[in-house]
This record gives C-alpha cells, sequence and structure tokens, in this order.
C-alpha cells in the first residue's frame, strides 16, 4: 500500500497525515531514530499507515468531517480549541501539526515493540467479591495503551477522551 498523506482537503483515498519525508525528519531528532533509519521506506510507509489508524480511531475528536466520502477523522469543522485564545475554531482545510506528530509517536511505539502482545491483567487495579457480585477496579495509569502515554498528551486539545479512564465495573451473577 502506497503512502499517501492528508493535505487539509479531506481526501478520499489519504491513508496519513504525514508524508515520509516529514517523519523521516522527525526521527532525525528522537530517540528511536536510529531504528527509524534501519526500516526500508516501505517499513517505514507500513507502520506509518498503521499508526495513522490507531489515531484517527483511538480518540473520539472534537466536531465532525468535513465530507462524508474522506477517509481520515482530519480535516474536521466545527472544532474548538483554546489555542490561540478561548474558543477558536480550528480551521477545517487543515491537520493539526499534533495530529500528525502523535502518528509519528505512535509509529515510534509500533517500531520499538509488539503493542498488541498479551495483556491480560494490565489496567486491573483490583478484582473482589461482595453481595454476590464480581468488582473489577481498573487503572488506566497501569494499562497499555494503543497510543501510548505521549500521543494522548499532544491531541487532547482536539479530542473529547482519548481512552484514559479509571473506575469501576461491577459484573453480576444471573
Amino acid at each position: 500500500m502506497t503512502l499517501e498523506a492528508e493535505t487539509g482537503s479531506g481526501s478520499a483515498t489519504a491513508n496519513s497525515y504525514v508524508t515520509l519525508a516529514v517523519a523521516n525528519d522527525y526521527f532525525t531528532r528522537h530517540l528511536s531514530g536510529t531504528a527509524w533509519a534501519a526500516k526500508t521506506d516501505a517499513e517505514k510507509e507500513t507502520l506509518l499507515i498503521t499508526a495513522a489508524r490507531a489515531v484517527d480511531y483511538g480518540a473520539t475528536w472534537k466536531g465532525r468531517k468535513i465530507t462524508i466520502t474522506q477517509a481520515m477523522q482530519w480535516p474536521r469543522e466545527e472544532v474548538e480549541t483554546s489555542l490561540p485564545w478561548p474558543d477558536t475554531l480550528y480551521p477545517n482545510n487543515a491537520v493539526p501539526p499534533q495530529v500528525k506528530a502523535a502518528q509519528i509517536e505512535v509509529a515510534a511505539l509500533f517500531l520499538n515493540g509488539d503493542r498488541f502482545a498479551d495483556q491480560d491483567a494490565d489496567g486491573i487495579s483490583s478484582v473482589s467479591l461482595g453481595k454476590g457480585a464480581l468488582a473489577v477496579t481498573f487503572d488506566a495509569n497501569t494499562a497499555k495503551r494503543i497510543l501510548g502515554r505521549v500521543a494522548p498528551l499532544l491531541i487532547a486539545e482536539f479530542a473529547q477522551n482519548t481512552g484514559t479512564r479509571r473506575g469501576t465495573a461491577p459484573i453480576y451473577r444471573m
């Protein structure tokens, strides 16, 4: 699959927010730069496309897509941000640089290990029984997230949530 970067037009065929050249430049100043440089262009494109998918569906984005046919979640319209001042609408013909950086950071996670490895107990803080029910308490601080720890911080301004939750889920017997 060939990498096609979204330009802000709402392309129906885009599969990345960054070009390979932009990612290569980013990785020249990244801790994973050596590992990135060792990959072929085809491997880098696969990492970027996979990371773009993870970023697209790893958050509930503010606003809505500008067209119903666009392949990616960005560009979007009606996205309120606080930059450069409160209650500013982000331009509907652009992809935020934070979203682009998040894609590259997620590609670095995929580059450095298997993010889909067995995670049986990750994110579980405690399990208890009481009154005929099992209660599981989840701790987002210990969970392995598909977006890692950096990407959600980068995109927080543009997302309604980034999958970081903490709470208890009761499980009842029938």
